[in-house]
Order: structure tokens, then C-alpha cells, then sequence
């Protein structure tokens, strides 16, 4: 038998989570996760600022797909990482119904193959004024009754565009 771990290196990846939210015999610092919920809390404000910027990136970029850009796949690359980002941090302001909107957003995206035709640029229009909508409104969570609607919205139109 050879034993190849001569040729091997072991690489220990940092630790720094530790660091951050150091673990006691209780378990994780709560005073640690208590300042690090205060910041994300401050942040409130900032963040339905980037969201409305970042929903606004996607109309723009909607807005190019359906005018059928020179490389329809970097576009649809862009409006992935735009809806990808808004996704992660939604969720983290209390927007939940951004994170979900956005991840049914990306879904979409992986699916169109090449340029998108005129009804997969229009179920990605309906997806961006969703976002736009629930900004408007301040939908925290998952925007009660009125989230379901728009969900149930979106769910229609990507199944007529699908069929």
C-alpha cells in the first residue's frame, strides 16, 4: 500500500468565528450575540436604502433583457446577482418575503435558456415590482395575507409562462 502522505500538505483553515462569538461553558456569548443583533438593528434604516437601490439595478436590467441585449447571458448574469444578493439579505432586515421573491427570481433566471422571450422578460418585470412593491409597503416578514396574494401572483405567471 502507498501511502501518499508524505505528498500531501494539511492546511488548518482559521478559526475566527470563535473570536467573534466566543463559546463558554453556557454556550455562545449571549452578550456577543446580543451587540452583533443591536448592529443589525441600526442597520434597519441603511438597508431599505440598498434594497430600493438594488431594486431599481433590476428594473434597469430587466429593462435592457427585454430590449434584447448584445450578450443576453451576462445580463441574466447580472440580474442573477442583483436578485441573489437582495435574496441573502433580506431575510437578515426582517424582509423575509424579499428572500423569498428573490430566490423564486433566481429559479427563474437558471431556467431560461439563451435570451429571454417576451413572457419570461415579463414574469421577470412582475418579479422586480413585486420587490419594488414590498419595499414601497415596509412588508416585514411575510407580509401577511397581502404577501400570500403576491406569492400566489408570481407562482401564476411563472406557471403560464412554464406551460
Amino acid at each position: 500500500m502507498i501511502n501518499d502522505t508524505d505528498d500531501a500538505e494539511f492546511i488548518t483553515p482559521p478559526d475566527d468565528l470563535t473570536h467573534k462569538a466566543p463559546v463558554t461553558a453556557e454556550g455562545v456569548d449571549l452578550a456577543a450575540i446580543e451587540k452583533a443583533e443591536a448592529l443589525i438593528a441600526n442597520l434597519q434604516d441603511d438597508y431599505l436604502v440598498w434594497a430600493e437601490e438594488d431594486a431599481a439595478q433590476l428594473g434597469r436590467i430587466c429593462d435592457r433583457l427585454m430590449n434584447d441585449p448584445p450578450d443576453a447571458e451576462t445580463t441574466k448574469k447580472e440580474l442573477f446577482r442583483v436578485a441573489h444578493d437582495m435574496k441573502g439579505q433580506g431575510g437578515s432586515f426582517g424582509y423575509d418575503l424579499i428572500t423569498v421573491v428573490g430566490d423564486q427570481l433566481c429559479r427563474f433566471i437558471e431556467g431560461i435558456d439563451g435570451a429571454p422571450t417576451r413572457a419570461e422578460a415579463g414574469v421577470l418585470r412582475v418579479h422586480v415590482d413585486t420587490i419594488r412593491l414590498i419595499l414601497s409597503r415596509r412588508m416585514k416578514g411575510d407580509g401577511g395575507a397581502e404577501g400570500g396574494v403576491l406569492l400566489d401572483g408570481l407562482q401564476q405567471a411563472v406557471r403560464k409562462v412554464s406551460a
